[in-house]
């Protein structure tokens, strides 16, 4: 009877609470939404018995709701997730709740009650507009901010379709749209409240809208999209819902998600409301992508590796600012051409432009300090993604597969090969699968040259301010006195002509105190207060007066290990295979900085990896491993993929932990790019976060990212031809 009494009770309560939660649905329907905001903030006041059964001081001092059903109070006021789960099962936009004067009048209501109840307006919510959809609440004032999107049909934005129907506009496109919303959003929605590490508790905080701010590179983003047929635009951003403590301020958060998020809206994605100048600048901002990628293909076809066009502005503001330099204390040069190197290409939009034309094969940088060699090398090291117009690079452009390399001391290498440039190690130590937690500065470059080959680079960038100094070069008398065979270094001196004659791999190197490179340059370019010239008849006119010195090219023969390789029949190709990338199948990661990945436990340093550019490039980087390690350990590989453990495999074999799922790195680095072409960015969380954080990074740097990880294990195969 005991059991049947209080059955009875949990029934009766069961249906109280559902009538109660019904009535507490219920909206009213102003005529605008502004004037829901004025006109019923006194009705809110005085029947609060609509919004909840009891209010009552939590802990902290915040108004908390004491709905049955929706408030665990035992837990200081946490709400059930069961009940409000943070993000809406369906986000289809066919699936209306209602219009954004519904939504204003729900926020209004919910003013003063616990900020949970933020979760009650997930969905979606149609505008004059646009349909804005609440995708993801916040669980507190403290957590990262809520997500929304907001879908612009065609025949609302009107934009003009000259703006997408190539790739490279549509991308530029989006990226110019990404950049009119972050400026209305400065001009519209400065933040009302402070952060909340600087007041107190019971501070009002939040209200801040903010979306990804992009730099000086055009990348494809996932902030704006369009779709190529319908020319649908949607825009993801973040909204910082406000709060006092953990108390809803409903009549600003109205204000800010239905009156502020429409404006900037209209001023930045409706192409209708643009003016004339703006329309101008987005067909501007298209071209010149455009143009840049049409000279990318154009030099890749041509057997060319960069163009740097005449009149670039090639210095920088800053060292951590990569704006254009103004000029103060001295005049800004711009580039001109040497007319050895001078070439004229037409482009679809811009014409016919003149620049200097770097040419397969091994080029040189050379000059004096402060004179223009770096600042020459870093503008073609960021050429391999276009630039915004007006910032001095447009027609700086570079092969898509030029890769900068540097020594990386302190690295972890693991299953590498460098026997090429390193071999004979003391005690026999293996180096045609090296592994080392703690690598030197001549095993890190020797190990980053070798794996972006591997990952498709056949363009090495160097600085010699950067790199191994033992590496680099190995003079004559250091020879004479430390015998070849008691040196296991190889300099790539001696191997740099042999990777353009044998795998097609050029370089383009800052010299400055290596003359020794002269023997082996087809092209010498000379910076004089950052005026180029061709150096190359000068160059090649010193290496005959210095013939008399036995070239370093020829101190690793002693030992027959240069003959062997420079047979074409004997080359073996080498593939990394790898079993896992992650520990954990389910670690937790964040971005602390631009080269800084947060794995759990364990810190990513990408500080090395230095055509990162963007920090969201970073964040597609890390979900990429995460979803990269899930592939890796439930995917099994075909059959033919598979490397099983035998007499010609590395002594690394032994120290892997299993051998079912091994996929070289080339598959894995293909799938992300088949998946990434095939479902944009949202396949990383399977779809289902909408995430507008996301730019695309290079196959070269995800590659680098996981050859970085210190918990990755892979092994070297050699595979013949």
């Amino acid at each position: 009877l005991y059991l049947l009494f209080c059955f009875f009770i949990q029934t009766v309560m069961h249906f109280v609470c559902s009538f109660v939660s019904g009535y507490n649905s219920i909206t009213l329907h102003p005529p605008s939404i502004s004037n829901s905001i004025r006109s019923n903030r006194n009705y809110t006041q005085n029947n609060t018995k609509l919004i909840t059964m009891r209010s009552y001081r939590g802990r902290g001092g915040g108004s908390q709701s004491r709905n049955f059903g929706r408030t665990n109070n035992s837990s200081g006021g946490r709400t059930n997730p069961n009940t409000f789960p943070n993000r809406t099962p369906s986000s289809d936009p066919s699936q209306i709740r209602g219009n954004l004067q519904e939504l204003s009048q729900i926020l209004i209501r919910l003013d003063g009650a616990s900020y949970p109840r933020y979760r009650e307006i997930l969905g979606c919510w149609k505008g004059s507009d646009y349909t804005l959809i609440v995708d993801y609440i916040q669980s507190d004032p403290y957590a990262p901010p809520s997500r929304v999107r907001v879908i612009i049909p065609h025949s609302t934005s009107q934009l003009n379709p000259d703006l997408f129907n190539a790739k490279a506009r549509k991308i530029a496109t989006c990226d110019f749209l990404t950049r009119q919303f972050a400026d209305a959003i400065k001009l519209l929605s400065s933040k009302k409240y402070s952060s909340p590490r600087n007041q107190n508790w019971s501070a009002p905080k939040g209200g801040g809208i903010s979306i990804e701010a992009p730099g000086q590179e055009i990348l494809e983003r996932s902030s704006v999209l369009i779709d190529s047929e319908s020319g649908e635009i949607e825009c993801r951003f973040t909204v910082s819902f406000p709060a006092r403590g953990r108390t809803i301020l409903g009549h600003d958060c109205a204000q800010i998600v239905c009156d502020t998020v429409s404006k900037i809206v209209s001023d930045s994605l409706i192409y209708a409301n643009f003016d004339r100048k703006q329309c101008n600048d987005a067909m501007i901002h298209a071209k010149c992508a455009e143009d840049a990628e049409y000279l990318r293909n154009w030099l890749d076809s041509n057997c060319l590796l960069a163009f740097v066009a005449n009149g670039a502005i090639l210095p920088r503001a800053s060292g951590s600012d990569e704006r254009p330099m103004k000029s103060k204390n001295s005049p800004i040069i711009p580039f001109r051409s040497p007319k050895e190197l001078q070439i004229d290409v037409k482009l679809p939009n811009s014409g016919v432009v003149s620049g200097a034309a770097i040419r397969q094969g091994v080029n040189l940088i050379v000059g004096g300090g402060f004179h223009g060699k770096s600042t020459l090398l870093s503008a073609i090291e960021r050429g391999v993604y276009n630039h915004i117009p007006g910032d001095g690079r447009e027609l700086v452009v570079t092969v898509e597969h030029a890769a900068k390399v540097r020594a990386e001391d302190g690295r972890s290498i693991n299953g590498v090969d460098i026997s090429t440039f390193i071999n004979n190690l003391p005690f026999h130590k293996d180096t045609t699968s090296f592994c080392t937690q703690d690598a030197s500065g001549s095993t890190s470059q020797a190990a980053n040259i070798v794996e972006t080959i591997q990952a498709g680079s056949k363009c090495l960038l160097m600085d010699e301010d950067t790199c191994a100094t033992n590496f680099m070069i190995r003079d004559a008398r250091m020879a004479a006195l430390v015998s070849a065979d008691k040196e296991p270094i190889t300099p790539l001196v001696s191997r740099i002509q042999w990777l353009y004659q044998n795998r097609g791999v050029s370089s383009i190197l800052v010299i400055g105190g290596c003359g020794e490179y002269f023997n082996v340059a087809d092209c010498v370019i000379r910076m004089d207060e950052f005026c180029a010239f061709d150096a190359t008849r000068e160059a090649k006119h010193i290496v005959k007066q210095f013939e008399s010195i036995e070239p370093l090219g020829n101190v690793d023969s002693e030992r027959n290990v240069k003959p062997k390789l420079m047979e074409t029949e004997d080359i073996q190709k080498t593939e990394r295979f790898v079993v896992k990338l992650l520990d954990n199948f389910e670690c937790k990661c964040s971005v602390r900085a631009l080269d800084r990945i947060q794995f759990g436990e364990y810190e990513l340093d990408l500080g090395a990896v230095e055509q990162l550019v963007d920090r969201s490039q970073t964040r597609a980087i890390s979900d990429a491993i995460l979803y990269l390690d899930r592939f890796i350990k439930t995917s099994v590989p075909s059959q033919t993929n598979q490397i099983a453990p035998n007499s010609s495999t590395t002594n690394h074999i032994a120290s892997v932990t299993s051998y079912t799922n091994q996929f070289s790195m080339n598959q894995i680095l293909d799938h992300f790019s088949t998946q990434l072409d095939s479902h944009g960015f949202d396949f990383l969380d399977s779809g289902s976060k909408k995430l507008g954080v996301y730019s695309k990074p290079r196959r070269l740097e995800l590659a680098a990212a996981i050859n970085r990880l210190r918990t990755v294990e892979a092994m070297t195969q050699k595979i013949d031809f």
